[in-house]
């Protein structure tokens, strides 16, 4: 790290503690703080590419969904080598294959044992000798069909998760895709375009990646599920992307590429990163994407060798497949002029480079925004200063919020907004009027007995009375008007009876909203 950069690296610290804190207090981040989101479909390599930043074994794997929730991972250079979990307070996390089952077990805690997801964070600090100082998230990979017990939107939800996070402007994305596969077809990149090595201080938030099937007793829209997660992240300005993709497959159809895309249209916030390098197809390679000439990205692509399943139920470590690793682009025609740019010691600068950068282009906003919500909350807390609760100031003022907090409620119950809480048991506020129009007083009317006969003769009756002694040639528009009117009459008892449910359905909910008010 260049030592012009060392002032915007200690900001890296900073943001990572205003994350944990946001993360602590259970509420939404107000500010969009600048941060690298990791995308890519399952078996991308995403977690191989971030235990390489690292040098350990500490994420979990298997088959499907392994990340179910978004994984905030600060990466801090340090002498001694231990993790910490936020929610462990003051707990170090010396092996790391304790941290490895912690990750379970509070996604567990979170989401039960079968494969569900959720939005809420992990938070993970990694200290180490061998890092360089980054913050990613780790996002769910991009599922299509659900096992399990997953919802069958669960693409859809995994999506919207991604995209909460790629559409910021503050956010840069790391668009992780297999370097065999068609990358016009990325999914990663396609998300990204729509928002002795040392380890330097990263932080990274790692999402579930995006699944296709759910297993066990994931709900059968999971696929959806992941992406709502994955948009949370990706779709903040002032989060980059890290899009990873194999290098095996299509690109053209990378999840990752595709996701990115979607908040990340120009590339501006998108890195690629291309997976599994050495199990393209003889004869075949990703010189091309890794020279940024197909499908460019403003901060272009990095490509890795991870280690293959084979190799760590081999118990291979982490530095003997980097040495491979560097060995292959060594050695590979097609690599070997560009080898120093590629390799997973040489994507750990890329990002803290790029995450410095970032944080000094968004600092300026960054700071007019907590200066003006910092001012606004000094002014909030002057005012408690002189509070007092007999004050009548104080009443009418907490009387007119009361009101119209109660006047949005009913509203929302009414136009069908609502809260996220939706009654899934039965119809309440403006659906069940909608009902009483459009079912309960057609089938009132409906129901009214008609005798045809006895109408025929009335017109008759109508018209003859109406004609007198004279013989008519036309229909006479009064006897239409007598019959009409006669008939309108029989529509008040229904009319009247759909009312007074309107009126007591209307009741109901502002009972509702005021009992919600009270709390």
């Amino acid at each position: 790290m260049a030592a012009g950069n060392h002032g915007m690296e200690s900001l890296i610290p900073i943001i990572n503690r205003m994350q944990d804190a946001f993360t602590q207090l259970g509420v939404p981040m107000v500010i969009d703080l600048p941060q690298i989101a990791v995308v890519g479909g399952q078996s991308a390599g995403k977690s191989s590419v971030l235990e390489n930043f690292v040098g350990r074994d500490f994420l979990p794997r298997g088959s499907g969904i392994v990340t179910r929730r978004p994984l905030i991972l600060q990466l801090i250079n340090a002498p001694n080598e231990y993790g910490e979990f936020l929610h462990c307070k003051g707990k170090k996390f010396m092996d790391f294959g304790a941290i490895m089952k912690e990750i379970e077990d509070e996604t567990d805690r979170m989401t039960g044992s079968n494969k569900g997801i959720s939005n809420l964070p992990i938070n993970l600090r990694v200290y180490s000798p061998h890092v360089l100082n980054i913050t990613l998230i780790d996002l769910p990979g991009l599922t299509k069909i659900p096992v399990g017990d997953q919802p069958h939107d669960i693409d859809q939800q995994i999506r919207e998760m991604i995209m909460t996070y790629i559409q910021k402007d503050t956010c840069l994305i790391l668009a992780v895709t297999p370097a065999n596969i068609d990358i016009a077809t990325s999914d990663a990149l396609m998300v990204a375009k729509y928002a002795d090595p040392d380890v330097l201080n990263i932080t990274l938030i790692d999402l579930p990646g995006l699944t296709k099937i759910a297993i066990g007793d994931q709900p059968v829209d999971i696929e959806a599920q992941i992406k709502d997660m994955i948009m949370q992240f990706i779709c903040k300005e002032t989060c980059l992307i890290l899009a990873v993709t194999p290098a095996n497959t299509d690109l053209a159809t990378s999840d990752a590429l595709n996701l990115a895309k979607s908040v990340d249209p120009d590339g501006l916030r998108t890195i690629g990163v291309l997976t599994k390098l050495d199990l393209m197809d003889d004869g075949t390679d990703a010189r091309e994407v890794l020279e940024n000439k197909f499908l460019p990205l403003r901060r272009g692509y990095v490509g890795v060798i991870n280690r293959s399943q084979k190799d760590i139920e081999g118990k291979k470590d982490i530095k003997a497949a980097m040495a491979a690793e560097r060995k292959f682009f060594l050695s590979h025609p097609s690599y070997r002029n560009m080898a120093d740019r590629l390799g997973s010691p040489y994507l750990q600068k890329v990002l803290n480079q790029q995450l410095t950068n970032h944080i000094r282009e968004t600092l300026p906003s960054l700071r007019d925004r907590l200066q003006k919500q910092y001012l606004s909350l000094e002014k909030e807390v002057e005012q408690y200063k002189y509070f007092r609760p007999d004050d009548p100031a104080i009443k009418t003022k907490a009387m007119l919020q009361s009101i119209q907090q109660l006047q949005q409620d009913f509203e929302r119950s009414i136009e069908g907004s609502g809260s996220a809480a939706v009654n899934t048991l039965e119809l309440s506020g403006g659906a069940k009027i909608n009902r009483l129009f459009h079912e309960r007083f057609p089938y009132e009317i409906v129901r009214m007995e008609f005798d045809e006969k006895e109408l025929r003769r009335e017109i008759a009756f109508a018209i003859r009375n109406i004609h007198g002694i004279r013989v008519g040639l036309f229909t006479p528009d009064m006897a239409f008007e007598a019959i009409v009117t006669k008939q309108i009459a029989r529509l008040k008892e229904p009319s009247i009876k759909c009312v007074d449910l309107v009126v007591q359905e209307l009741t109901n909910v502002i009972r509702m909203v005021s009992e919600k008010v009270l709390e």
